[in-house]
């Protein structure tokens, strides 16, 4: 007759069981993980639940058997998808625990001990994974405030600059209006960091992104802004548009979405091609591409790009500084269109970055899917 399985055994070979009722429960209960892929959500608890059944099979408790970077992999990656609170975090956790002691306790009826070293361990991983999140949000925080003290200085010292050779050069009126223009792009950049960094914290803050849709045409919407573009890049951008796209939109979001791509392509492709904006409709959805030529982004790098504050390895070798937010706000605006955006490069085709969205978009549609 042979032994009876342990807690340990029945608890390595219901993982999958356990995983799949702690998704379904965490689904169900916690907003910002609905929509999730299954792999990004279990993240490293498969590794975790491994390490609680080498814990049972322990002589003497305590002795943690696993590597505490397992369990803080789990923490930072909560701390870096932009949806996640702590509370989520937590909430997590006590969902595992509730899975499962109702797996094995279907199967077997566990020893106080065995509860013990059980919630012991759940107890040492929201520790763990807890810190590790509080540790990634603190570094955030530095982050904007470095980012403060350099980015914003620079358009501002523009900008009075300009001020006070203005008032040197009154008799100059042709001078006087070449200041005030570079006073006005210095303040316009200024406003758009100030709003990419309020949006960024509301979003963390777990604060839906709040978008006013209204009668919009793409292409003369699209028009302006690279007009405006213009002023500061001069002619670099074509507009492949061959008619006009009627839809129900937010114009002021999808104004900067277009000029935050545009802006990338100026500063990261290649200084003598043009960027091309090509428009297309498509059925019921549209489609929104900025192409340039340049360096190709990494394929390893591309899935990180919508990362908060990352910035690739073409961006850190440049002269340009960033704040590493723009592309986050234009997948989160364009996912509160009800759509997506997608990024293709290559050394031969350069570097495409498409969003596609339903062409009409409900005024109550204000958060965005998650």
């Amino acid at each position: 007759m042979g032994r009876s399985p342990s807690a340990s055994d029945i608890l390595r070979d219901s993982t999958q069981e356990i995983l799949a009722r702690w998704e379904s429960n965490v689904r169900r209960e916690i907003l910002s993980a609905r929509h999730q892929a299954t792999l990004l959500l279990q993240n490293q608890l498969p590794a975790f639940l491994q390490c609680i059944a080498s814990e049972l099979k322990l002589e003497t408790s305590g002795q943690r058997p696993c590597d505490p970077q397992t369990i803080r992999e789990h923490g930072e990656q909560r701390a870096a998808s932009l949806h996640y609170s702590l509370s989520d975090l937590l909430g997590e956790y006590e969902l595992l625990r509730e899975a499962i002691f109702e797996v094995l306790e279907c199967q077997i009826t566990l020893t106080r001990d065995e509860r013990d070293r059980i919630l012991s361990m759940i107890g040492h991983g929201i520790a763990e994974a807890a810190s590790e999140y509080v540790r990634i949000q603190e570094s955030f925080r530095e982050q904007c405030v470095a980012i403060l003290a350099h980015d914003l200085r620079n358009p501002v010292t523009v900008a009075r600059t300009s001020a006070q050779l203005i008032l040197e050069s009154l008799q100059r009126p042709e001078l006087c209006r070449k200041l005030a223009e570079r006073i006005d792009a210095s303040l316009t950049r200024v406003d758009g960091m100030i709003d990419d960094l309020l949006d960024f914290w509301r979003l963390r803050a777990g604060q839906p992104l709040q978008i006013q849709v209204e009668p919009t045409e793409l292409r003369a919407l699209t028009r302006r802004v690279l007009e405006e573009l213009k002023t500061i890049h001069g002619n670099r951008f074509r507009l492949t548009a061959p008619e006009e796209i009627q839809g129900t939109w937010c114009p002021e979001g999808l104004s900067r979405c277009i000029e935050n791509l545009a802006n990338n392509a100026v500063k990261y492709g290649s200084s003598d091609q043009p960027i091309t904006i090509s428009l297309l409709s498509s059925g019921d959805h549209v489609e929104i591409s900025v192409h340039n030529l340049g360096d190709p982004i990494d394929e390893q790098e591309q899935a990180k790009l919508f990362d908060p504050f990352f910035r690739g390895k073409t961006a850190l070798l440049s002269r340009h500084r960033g704040w590493g937010l723009g592309l986050i706000l234009v997948k989160e605006m364009v996912e509160a269109h009800h759509g997506a955006v997608s990024v293709k490069s290559s050394t031969q085709e350069g570097t495409t970055f498409t969003l596609r969205f339903p062409r009409i978009v409900s005024p109550m549609a204000f958060e965005a899917p998650r």
